[in-house]
């Protein structure tokens, strides 16, 4: 058997250059992200704007705060409205910061805006409310990096909540709107103020208003609170200890579509209540329990396949256009949760429609960038349905995987997709040929070869996985890889010419391509003082030895015998010695020592990397919406 290839050091760069380089990659990724928290912070909350403009005369004050001084001086009704107006019309974001203003006079400015806001005067209440939410929605630019307070903290810190929640129920509609957007704004300043929120049982307050409301526009509200509220804990629980349920969930879902309503539409409403699902789902498995039953999937998978008509018909992109991607992660998270226990229900969903509408959206003739966005979530959800394949009358083996693998094979032979999409895909079809978690490998070990073997079959799918190896994307590197593996340990059953189809399809220079960039991605140190990572470059890079040493290696290739022998519930493949090689049965058998486990798989079917299986109930590319 020939050598392995031999790693060393960075080939034909200094250490010197790559650490610069790295550094520079460090500091832009560092500033991007800065950037993108902002902007995410500021995308949670409303602002109040307003067409009036304020006055110009010499004598009016031209700055908020000016204006907040001469509302201290003489806090009345016209230098409340005049206040308002002048935080209404400033183009800036952060025009009156909290740490400008003396403790003193911001304590002044939180006791006369309480003072209006308990009015009987409804315009008075009004502009309490408006100043509120203004300051609300103020980006504090050092809180990130200091321990300045943010306005919203500052208002938590008062009897403000206390105050807001009779406000809820007002008969003015434009008191309780402007309540929401208040508690909207400081839900979504950060995780301290939403967990301040549900402390003082801000959650019971919304849902009892919730139920009792039918105004489509206060409804769209009060979900878009709970939202901000969701989206920022930890634990979903207090939702559900706040009595929020099933029959919540129905009492939106079953309203009658009036799409053309105006200005809020039923839609609109489904909207906001489809990404507080998302945000709940991905939390305990308890409170899918208490939000989910065969009721409320079979009428999310008929809005689903209204959308995705609508959508790709009629190129829309309006409010159902932006209910596809909360409505993907929903049958994502479910999918994912419970190990498993819902995948048979959202596949036969009214009559698969579930499966049928994911297969439209990745099978758009010509796709745009947004459309291949949404396709890629669409992709995350169909290899968690094809986690199961392998069992006999499961409907992941009978009904997903014969709609969903076909399409997703297609992407990966047009060049014009995303890497982001393909990396999707690949681990999506990977799921499909994976023992299914913590199954017995050898039972589903028939289906997944004939599986496998279609597959390999498909013209220009060997090269198109080959191509995927050089694309310096571990994740999408790592599913390629696999899968090569197991057509050149599998396939020769089937077809005696597997091996030279494979070999034309250059796969021994991509795999050698694969080694080159494991030791150049190597900055510091020598080959002794790595340590291996599970399912990273090394891995991706063991793996190819292994096939160069085993199917490429000189005069020695026609040696080995590709024939199966079972040893201990695992395969080897009849290759002998100690080379490594990738288990295709999933198992774990602690006397086969040498064998180079799937990062994939484990004992209970988990971390299969980045959210895809039943791991993380979401990929980490998914994290910034």
């Amino acid at each position: 058997m020939s050598s392995r290839p031999q790693r060393s050091n960075v080939k034909g760069l200094s250490a010197s250059s790559v650490r610069q380089a790295m550094n520079k990659r460090r500091n832009e990724l560092s500033s991007q992200i800065r950037k993108t928290k902002k902007s995410h912070q500021l995308k949670l909350k409303r602002r109040h704007t307003s067409s009036k403009s304020p006055t110009k005369d010499a004598a009016s004050p031209i700055t908020p705060s000016e204006c907040l001084q001469k509302f201290l001086a003489s806090p009345t009704i016209f230098t409340l409205s005049e206040f308002q107006t002048n935080l209404s019309t400033s183009k800036q974001n952060s025009s009156l910061p909290l740490h400008e203003i003396p403790t003193q006079q911001a304590d002044m400015l939180l006791k006369n805006l309480l003072t209006f806001l308990a009015s009987a005067n409804a315009e008075e209440c009004l502009n309490s409310l408006r100043i509120f939410t203004n300051l609300a929605a103020m980006e504090c630019s050092e809180s990130y990096y200091s321990s300045r307070q943010s306005w919203c903290s500052f208002m938590l810190s008062s009897t403000l909540t206390t105050a807001l929640v009779p406000l809820l129920s007002s008969k003015d509609g434009r008191v309780q709107e402007q309540t929401c957007w208040v508690i909207g704004n400081i839900a979504g300043d950060s995780h301290q103020c939403g967990g301040d929120l549900i402390a003082q049982n801000m959650i019971g307050a919304l849902l009892e208003v919730l139920r009792r409301n039918g105004h489509n526009g206060i409804k769209r509200n009060i979900v878009w609170c709970l939202c901000n509220i969701a989206r920022g804990t930890e634990t979903a629980m207090p939702f559900i200890q706040s009595g929020f349920g099933v029959l919540d969930v129905l009492n939106i879902l079953s309203n009658e579509d009036d799409l053309d309503s105006m200005p809020v539409s039923t839609w609109d409403v489904r909207k906001e209540l489809y990404w507080l699902l998302a945000f709940l789902t991905c939390r305990e498995d308890e409170v899918i329990e208490g939000l989910m039953n065969d009721q409320v999937l079979l009428i999310l998978s008929r809005h689903f396949d209204q959308i995705t008509t609508f959508t790709l018909d009629k190129r829309d992109r309006g409010t159902l256009f932006k209910s596809a991607v909360p409505l993907i992660r929903i049958f994502g998270n479910l999918a994912t949760a419970a190990d498993g226990k819902y995948i048979p229900g959202i596949i036969n969903a009214d009559n698969n429609a579930i499966v049928h509408s994911l297969a439209k959206w990745v099978q758009v003739y010509m796709p745009c960038g947004e459309i291949m966005t949404i396709a890629s979530e669409v992709t995350w959800v169909a290899g968690a349905l094809l986690c199961d394949n392998g069992y006999e009358s499961h409907p992941s083996t009978t009904v997903a995987c014969p709609v969903l693998v076909p399409s997703l094979c297609r992407i990966l032979l047009k060049g014009t997709f995303t890497l982001q999409w393909k990396r999707e895909v690949l681990n999506a079809i990977w799921n499909a040929l994976a023992a299914p978690p913590g199954s017995n490998p050898e039972e589903t070990m028939v289906k997944r070869d004939m599986l496998l073997l279609e597959i390999y079959r498909e013209r220009g799918m060997a090269r198109a996985l080959v191509g995927m190896l050089v694309c310096l994307d571990v994740d999408a590197i790592r599913p390629a890889i696999n899968m090569l593996d197991a057509m050149h340990r599998r396939m020769d059953r089937y077809d005696d010419n597997s091996h030279s189809i494979l070999r034309e399809a250059e796969c021994e220079h991509a795999l050698e391509q694969v080694c080159d960039s494991a030791t150049t991605n190597a900055s510091y140190g020598g080959a002794t003082d790595w340590q291996q990572s599970d399912g990273g470059m090394d891995y991706c890079a063991e793996m190819a030895a292994n096939l160069i040493d085993d199917f490429y290696g000189s005069e020695q290739e026609a040696d080995f015998s590709i024939g199966a022998a079972s040893t201990s519930g695992s395969f080897e493949f009849g290759l002998q010695g100690h080379a490594p090689t990738f288990n295709f049965t999933n198992s774990h058998d602690s006397a086969q020592s040498t064998i180079t486990l799937d990062p994939m798989s484990s004992p209970a079917g988990r971390g299969r990397g980045r959210g895809r299986g039943r791991g993380r109930s979401m990929p980490a590319w998914m994290g910034g919406d």
